[in-house]
């Protein structure tokens, strides 16, 4: 019962939160336009979701990876995602994006804002040597898809070609 008082809510403040995203108010768009989502950046389900059979975020806790990006998939405090990406290491470097969103079983998506992305930079020995912030106001959504996919759409920058990710564990 706990549980879906606090999906309701969660829901509640989601909805809240898109229909805020809707005024417009100059003022507003020209100091965060960087972190909404825009019209084009909006992702949707390829089919209608049936409610009767959609999944729990439960269910979809796990490893996914891609050709360049591992992410991780896990519940966090007070009913939220958390999403974990990580990239290969490259000359000495890696990322990694921490982004956290509440789940919506009727568009099987998550929607997050305040992403952080990290770089990491390592040691001749492969050892981590560094982290520092390349930002915190990150912004985009992740789909659940049948098949166990998740494309992952970062509204703050770009990852095409490297955004659809596939249930390993």
């Amino acid at each position: 019962m706990k549980r879906a008082i606090a999906m309701l809510a969660v829901l509640l403040i989601v909805t809240g939160a898109f229909a805020a995203c809707g005024k417009d108010n100059k003022e507003d768009k020209d100091s965060s336009h960087e972190t909404m989502i825009s019209p084009e950046d909006k992702i949707s389900p390829t089919e209608a979701v049936d409610l009767e059979t959609a999944k729990t975020e439960d269910s979809l806790y796990g490893t996914y990876k891609n050709d360049f990006y591992t992410m991780d998939v896990q519940a966090g405090e007070d009913g939220m995602t958390v999403f974990t990406v990580k990239s290969e290491k490259d000359g000495g470097v890696s990322y990694e994006w921490v982004l956290k969103g509440a789940y919506s079983v009727e568009s099987n998506l998550v929607n997050y804002f305040s992403g952080v992305k990290t770089e990491i930079t390592y040691d001749k020995n492969g050892a981590e040597k560094q982290r520092s912030t390349v930002y915190d106001n990150g912004s985009g959504r992740m789909l659940f898809e049948n098949g166990g996919k998740i494309i992952w759409k970062n509204s703050f920058e770009d990852v095409e070609g490297s955004d659809t990710f596939t249930r390993v564990k």
